[in-house]
């Protein structure tokens, strides 16, 4: 990829002949990548080759539309040195150019280039991994997502009580029925372990404050489940312990679960709901 295609200085005429060129798939990796900023090889292959005979034909189709798309100066990866985490050789961390990012947004891109922490990029990765997981189970019938909207357009600014603005900033908004009549709404907090269980107790007592306006229940019909997701069964039963002893946390707003067990806890609740 060029200089001028990494900052983005693509004329409106080379913008257009690369939008031709598109398919309505590589429109969708775009769109994808535009709302979780990375998504590793694999990611990719989940969500837009699953539909192949086989994981491997997925996989070499996948690799073939990456290339293209990085060799048009649409996306390009992180340095190894970031984009390892996630494992294996073939593996990279994907994100959009300036170039992609002009496909589908309106006005002008930002053109700074922001290298993310391993501990931002592994968090990003991890929520990309929650959605997926969703829509896998999706496309097995074991639920419906309506909804999966994430950082910043998930956040929720509110006035305080002193008339100050707060901003409510969960990591993702849900929208998922298990049930044909059922909707779950969901506020998605993704814990791996690197805040303290302070730094928890007050984001609740944002979630507390928020739901006291009343604000959320006029917008969405309901205050959403806030869901707290713990990489281990360890870690979520300390955050659960330390909420339930808090006297100003109303516990009924909140749910807990790992990741794996997302879908289950999801199931399982909406089936409480309907007994």
């Amino acid at each position: 990829m060029t200089a001028a295609a990494r900052a983005g200085r693509v004329g409106k005429l080379r913008l257009d002949e690369i939008r031709m060129s598109l398919t309505a798939r590589d429109f969708r990796i775009i769109a994808t990548l535009k709302q979780h900023r990375f998504l590793s090889t694999r990611h990719l292959e989940r969500w837009h080759f699953a539909d192949h005979a086989t994981r491997l034909s997925g996989a070499r189709s996948a690799r073939r539309v990456l290339a293209k798309l990085r060799s048009y100066g649409i996306i390009t990866a992180l340095p190894r040195s970031l984009g390892g985490i996630t494992g294996g050789s073939s593996q990279h961390i994907w994100h959009l150019t300036p170039v992609g990012e002009r496909l589908v947004s309106s006005g002008e891109p930002d053109r700074r280039v922001r290298v993310p922490s391993t501990a931002f990029l592994e968090h990003e990765l991890g929520i990309a991994d929650i959605h997926l997981n969703l829509i896998e189970a999706e496309r097995a019938g074991t639920l419906r997502l309506i909804d999966f909207t994430t950082e910043p357009r998930c956040w929720r600014p509110f006035p305080g009580i002193g008339g100050q603005l707060i901003t409510l900033k969960p990591d993702f908004f849900a929208v998922v029925a298990a049930h044909a009549d059922y909707e779950s709404l969901i506020f998605g907090e993704y814990d791996r372990s690197t805040e303290s269980l302070k730094t928890i107790v007050k984001k609740a007592g944002v979630y507390e404050a928020y739901w006291r306006t009343g604000i959320e229940e006029k917008r969405s019909g309901g205050f959403p489940q806030v869901l707290w997701l713990a990489s281990s069964e360890t870690r979520l039963s300390r955050i659960q312990k330390q909420l339930g002893r808090t006297a100003r946390v109303t516990m009924a707003l909140h749910a807990f679960s790992t990741p794996q067990n997302l879908v289950k806890t999801l199931t399982r609740e909406s089936e409480a709901d309907h007994a």
